[in-house]
């Protein structure tokens, strides 16, 4: 985990275009010690998430796709609505260091995929997704 870059990945949103604010909020965030992070806006999200060592993120159906790959994932409570993330052990704002060292030691959390995404294990998901809408219009 030491050495890795710190990429912080900003969503454009159509409610706020002045993508500058979130910036400068981040900066405040780190306390404005840009020298230890990068802030990106583009890019490919499967890329970034599939190469990181870690993902802290708001609540977002995008950080189930580090949890389903194992990555250790911390998801910050406040910061959205948290929906299906309710249960996951990754669900903190506190003892983030020690979180994700349990991660590491504990591996994937298969138990929390397998109860919260059908077929999140071996990445069928949106394959089992179509199967049941072509169910529901009778294809």
């Amino acid at each position: 985990m030491v050495g890795l870059p710190i990429l912080v990945k900003l969503k454009p949103r159509l409610d706020r275009p002045q993508i500058k604010d979130d910036i400068k909020y981040v900066e405040q965030q780190f306390n404005n010690l840009t020298n230890f992070f990068k802030i990106i806006v583009d890019g490919n999200n499967d890329e970034i998430i599939s190469n990181s060592g870690v993902v802290i993120s708001a609540p977002s159906t995008l950080s189930f796709k580090s949890i389903q790959m194992g990555i250790p994932t911390i998801i910050i409570p406040g910061a959205g609505q948290i929906g299906n993330l309710n249960e996951f052990k990754g669900l903190t704002s506190t003892n983030i260091i020690e979180n994700i060292s349990q991660q590491f030691d504990v591996g994937k959390d298969e138990d929390f995929i397998k109860n919260t995404i059908e077929g999140g294990i071996d990445f069928t998901s949106t394959e089992t997704y179509i199967i049941e809408i072509k169910k529901i219009i009778g294809d």
